[in-house]
């Protein structure tokens, strides 16, 4: 079981999954500066298994989408679409403050970018998702709520900046 250093944070874009106290999913991507939490930095092979096993889930929802796209990259929406299309909710480092204009402005908090009409449920994962996600709860009662989610405890990418 190999961990993800705080070193290597710095240099990786980490794809991290938990749950809301409804046992809703959220999908998280840290761009490098988002904290990190430490059931993540734990076991990067837990959460590369995650990774691959979400890949592997159908569409199954349309996506409310909680930034305004750039006309010159489709790749935020495809993004987007790709994982709030699964019934999760989309949080990343990058706050959209200037995703019309293409711009990635990262933080050490996670921004809501898209959610799903129809929120997948724990439950409804298959089983070795859902064991895989069992100790990946946040402090969020309800992600449908929550624009920014904090990460209190855990390994910041840069730990120069400030939340």
């Amino acid at each position: 079981m190999a961990g993800i250093s705080p070193e290597a944070l710095c240099a990786l874009d980490v794809e991290w999954y938990g749950l809301d106290a409804l046992g809703q999913v959220a999908v998280f991507c840290s761009g490098g500066t988002g904290i990190v939490p430490d059931f993540v930095c734990a076991d990067q092979e837990k959460q590369e298994r995650l990774v691959e096993l979400s890949d592997e889930l159908p569409a199954n929802s349309e996506t409310v989408l909680h930034f305004v796209p750039s006309k010159k990259n489709p790749l935020p929406v495809r993004v987007a679409q790709g994982f709030s299309g699964k019934g999760f909710f989309y949080y990343d480092a990058d706050d959209g403050s200037r995703s019309m204009e293409n711009i990635c402005v990262l933080q050490s908090y996670y921004t809501l970018r898209s959610a799903p009409t129809d929120p997948i449920h724990v439950s409804e994962l298959p089983a070795a998702m859902q064991a895989l996600l069992r100790e990946q709860i946040l402090p969020v009662s309800d992600f449908s709520q929550q624009s920014v989610i904090r990460v209190e405890h855990g390994n910041a990418g840069n730990e120069g900046l400030g939340a």
